[in-house]
């Protein structure tokens, strides 16, 4: 699999404009460890950038990513998913989902598979290729995975700066539970805070024995 750079990023993604459905060949799948390090360098694209200061941190930025990856990757596949998406064989896109305990004051009353909820992280669609479709493909995925873990509810957080996010997890039913503040907000009061969104799933379909 083609490796994305570490600080530069310019000239490395095409679209054809053949005007054909660019998500024609798109490729949804589960990521593998071994792929960690595109997978940092995909998120360094997209949630730090490249230029001044950012390429001077690019390589402990990465090293960092590649290890905190390396460490989801060794939790068990039942409450942990990485998916990837490929595109003409580049990498383009990624999101993580992951099965977390809800807090033990509520778990009171709840029936022994709803003590846990569905927490989605790092969508990150490169740059060139947004504005395609790419990331409700792969919350639509994100979804079906819930359902077959036998899940009510995603739940993922969104900077309430966000506008592009917040219109996109909008648009996809997730409706906003609370309103977060963290010491983000003493230094960039102007951006706000971070919202946490939920989304309720369709239940999975249960299948009976005929007597």
């Amino acid at each position: 699999m083609t490796s994305l750079p570490a600080t530069s990023y310019s000239g490395y993604f095409e679209r054809g404009g053949n005007g054909l459905d660019p998500l024609r060949k798109l490729v949804i799948r589960s990521a593998t460890a071994w792929e960690s390090e595109p997978l940092a360098s995909l998120l360094l694209c997209c949630f730090h950038g490249s230029g001044g200061f950012n390429d001077l941190l690019a390589h402990w930025l990465k090293s960092n990513l590649m290890r905190e990856l390396t460490i989801r990757f060794n939790r068990p596949a039942t409450d942990y998913l990485c998916l990837v998406a490929h595109l003409d064989g580049k990498l383009v896109a990624t999101v993580e989902m992951v099965l977390k305990p809800v807090p033990v004051a509520y778990q009171r009353g709840r029936k022994a598979d709803m003590r846990h909820y569905v927490y989605v992280s790092n969508l990150a669609v490169h740059p060139k290729y947004r504005r395609l479709g790419i990331a409700q493909r792969l919350l639509s995925r994100v979804e079906e995975v819930a359902v077959s873990w036998r899940q009510p509810s995603v739940r993922l957080h969104v900077l309430s700066h966000n506008r592009s996010a917040l219109k996109l997890y909008q648009s996809r039913g997730y409706r906003l539970e609370r309103e977060e503040l963290d010491w983000s907000n003493l230094l960039w009061p102007r951006f706000g805070g971070k919202w946490l969104m939920k989304k309720r799933l369709p239940e999975p379909i249960r299948t009976y024995r005929l007597p």
